[in-house]
């Protein structure tokens, strides 16, 4: 098998993670990394794109992670809000 060496850059919260994992599987870093691309590759045909939501802005995206969409509704005030600026 032909290999490549490349360098890979994380923070220090991911790295210690990683460790961690590849040490619960009894293999190095590299071997789990391996292990991952490979397991991702193979679940994505050639040709097949992933398609990136976009999101606009943060509102937006905590809505998302809550599963509801703000899409064709207006932000409201409360209604205490409402007395208070009224």
């Amino acid at each position: 098998m032909n290999t490549i060496t490349t360098n890979f850059r994380t923070d220090v919260v991911n790295y210690d993670l990683l460790r961690r994992f590849a040490a619960d599987y009894g293999v190095s870093i590299n071997e789990y990394l391996n292990r991952l691309v490979t397991e991702d590759l193979r679940g994505r045909p050639l040709g097949i794109k992933i398609k990136k939501k976009i999101v606009k802005n943060t509102y937006d995206a905590l809505l998302d992670f809550a599963g509801q969409s703000s899409a064709g509704k207006p932000m409201r005030l409360s209604a205490i809000d409402e007395e208070i600026y009224e």
